[in-house]
């Protein structure tokens, strides 16, 4: 399996507070969202795509995997990944996370 092209950012306030990460993960040659599975933990991400692409990554900060979203955008073959960060130390163990479908025309 291939390591897919991905884009992790930690996002900020206007103060240098680190408030979330958000990870872009190019899926070129996908297309239904039913082929992606996707594990988040604290302290990393698991994704997983039809015998296709595998990506494991170690999170630079803790995420609240309770309030992690998942969008994937058929025309682009991406998948969007923002994960707010833990504000207290709280372990929770990895979950499946479901992803939104968006279709966009035009």
């Amino acid at each position: 399996m291939k390591i897919p092209v991905y884009d992790l950012k930690v996002l900020k306030d206007q103060h240098e507070k680190p408030l979330k990460i958000e990870l872009k993960v190019d899926l070129p040659g996908i297309n239904k969202v039913s082929l992606c599975d996707l594990s988040v933990s604290k302290d990393d991400l698991l994704i997983e795509v039809s015998e296709k692409y595998r990506l494991h990554l170690n999170l630079p900060e803790s995420v609240n995997t309770e309030m992690t979203t998942a969008k994937f955008i058929k025309e682009k073959s991406t998948l969007i990944i923002t994960m707010p960060l833990l504000c207290q130390e709280s372990r929770y163990p990895a979950r499946p996370l479901p992803i939104r479908y968006r279709h966009v025309c035009g």
